[in-house]
């Protein structure tokens, strides 16, 4: 049966090979959250694998060799990106007068982008194609390359990595405390890849068989890391997660100020109390940009947190931050995160380091603005990127480490602190997507980092999803997407720094040796008719 399965699809050709990598493409993404659904890779890769066996040819220039494989690999990714990433278009539906025409390059130009990546990797993988199961190793490889250099090049976007798919739940998160999620991405596109080793000639039991151990050593790694997870809420440490859910519609215009402000109010004391309501909470949490003004520069508003803090409490609270730029000609914007006292006065602050390219700023700036296109997040000025990954001291509790939306998908940031905290905080502002899937991938993204790390995740989104995630990627309450309330809880100890954490880095170049050592000895051996 599996072999008539991949006769048929070895065969085609033209666009219907072609139309039948997209539509794999399109369903591989039920891996990912939402849906959570792995096992449909197990049918997508090596349909990959066997549309690359008919793509191939040993005859013409390396260009003419690479161009069908290289299609396969594009369209395959094109429908991937397209599916996991078209949420992305309703952010330009938020002003919809000045961003709705860019709704297409959202849809379809980043995805036919990204997919370059993919197809690079099945171009280069099938000209080390080797029968039966080397020809899996290629693949992995290449398309691991592929997607280290996406999470990258251009500042990077590591969105949907293959990884995820191995990591739906808390039991299949803990190999990323050793691998991380770059390591997950290879065994995962290893795994799933390798039904394609049971058809053709050489088919290989072995290879088979391995494949399935690294199954089961990932699952059993992950029961035991969790059957001796001993878990003590941190020292002088008890939040208050404030989910507002205003729509991004309705955020930015000048009537509402005062509506949002007093809805943060209101909800920060538990809909209306005066501030006993928040007697036991050390921090109260605001989400990214929670009010649509310089907060820092209007007495009102801080003077509506002085009286709303008791003495033994901080806000802690995404904000825009502005001040007068080096050369005194205009001023810089920051993405920031304020901590607050009781007093009303700013005892510290984080800038977002790493900002979203085409929301935060313009790559190649002077070209795109010739042409009309500017930032979707409109300021008065244009943002800057903060230069120190550090964390921010509230005064109590241990030091809190800042990842301010998009930051959270980023691996080396959740672990690469000048001084490592004591707990993470990560603000958002999913309203940009709405009730789609992408805040839903955004949340499992974020818990990888917990795991990663070592550290409990505090997440405060404005409209969802918003919980506490320990430092194993569990979950115990959260506030669903569109809800509009509060969360109260302590925060898991921090454990001790991770193996990803403390050494991650090695781990691609131990991959990328072993692969290409042997797949070198398997092509020389190849050759030499061994």
């Amino acid at each position: 049966m599996i072999d008539a399965f991949a006769d048929r699809l070895i065969i085609l050709w033209g666009w219907r090979r072609l139309f039948v990598a997209f539509v794999f493409g399109v369903a591989s993404i039920l891996a990912f959250a939402p849906f959570n659904f792995p096992p449909v890779l197990w049918i997508t890769l090596p349909g990959l694998v066997w549309l690359l066996d008919g793509a191939g040819t040993e005859r013409g220039t390396i260009r003419q060799r690479l161009r069908a494989p290289f299609a396969v690999g594009w369209w395959f990714g094109f429908g991937f990106f397209t599916a996991g990433l078209h949420w992305m278009g309703s952010a330009f539906f938020v002003d919809p007068a000045r961003d709705a025409l860019l709704v297409p390059f959202a849809i379809f130009g980043l995805p036919a982008a990204l997919a370059i990546f993919w197809g690079l990797a099945t171009g280069l993988a099938r000209l080390f194609w080797l029968e039966g199961w080397p020809r899996v190793l290629s693949l992995t490889l290449f398309l691991f390359l592929a997607e280290f250099l996406r999470g990258h090049i251009l500042t990077g976007f590591p969105w949907n990595l293959l990884g995820y798919a191995l990591a739906p739940t808390p039991l299949l998160m803990q190999s990323a405390s050793i691998i991380g999620i770059y390591g997950l991405t290879f065994f995962a596109i290893l795994v799933f890849a390798a039904p394609a080793a049971l058809t053709g000639n050489r088919k290989n039991s072995v290879f088979l068989s391995i494949t399935c151990c690294l199954v089961m050593l990932h699952a059993g790694f992950g029961a035991y890391r969790l059957s001796t997870a001993e878990m003590e809420p941190a020292e002088s440490v008890r939040v208050r997660i404030v989910q507002p859910a205003i729509a991004q519609t309705e955020k930015w215009k000048p009537e509402n100020r005062e509506a949002i402000l007093r809805a943060y109010l209101d909800l920060s004391t538990a809909e209306g109390a005066d501030k006993t309501g928040l007697l036991g909470i050390t921090h109260l949490i605001w989400p990214e940009v929670a009010l649509p003004y310089l907060m820092a520069e209007d007495a009102r508003t801080l003077t509506a947190i002085a009286d709303l803090l008791p003495s033994e409490t901080r806000l802690l609270t995404g904000a825009i931050r502005s001040q007068i730029s080096n050369d005194g000609a205009e001023r810089d914007y920051f993405n920031s995160v304020y901590v607050i006292n009781d007093d009303g006065a700013l005892a510290d602050s984080y800038d977002k380091v790493h900002l979203v390219p085409f929301g935060e700023y313009l790559p190649l700036r002077p070209i795109l603005e010739a042409i009309g296109l500017s930032p979707i997040v409109q300021s008065a000025g244009r943002f800057k990127a903060g230069r120190r990954l550090r964390p921010v001291d509230p005064g109590i509790g241990p030091p809190v480490g800042i990842l301010i939306c998009y930051e959270a998908i980023f691996p080396g940031l959740a672990s690469g602190w000048e001084e490592r905290p004591g707990w993470l905080l990560n603000v958002t502002n999913d309203a940009w997507f709405g009730e789609t899937i992408g805040p839903h991938q955004h949340f499992a993204q974020t818990r990888l980092r917990a795991v990663e790390s070592g550290l409990s995740i505090v997440r405060a989104a404005n409209t969802g999803i918003s919980a506490v995630i320990d430092p194993f990627g569990r979950v115990d309450n959260l506030l669903s997407l569109g809800e509009r309330s509060i969360l109260d809880s302590e925060v898991p100890k921090a454990q001790q720094a991770t193996i990803y954490s403390s050494y991650g880095s090695i781990f691609f170049f131990i991959y990328v040796f072993s692969a290409v050592l042997l797949l070198s000895h398997l092509i020389y051996r190849e050759r030499q008719g061994l």
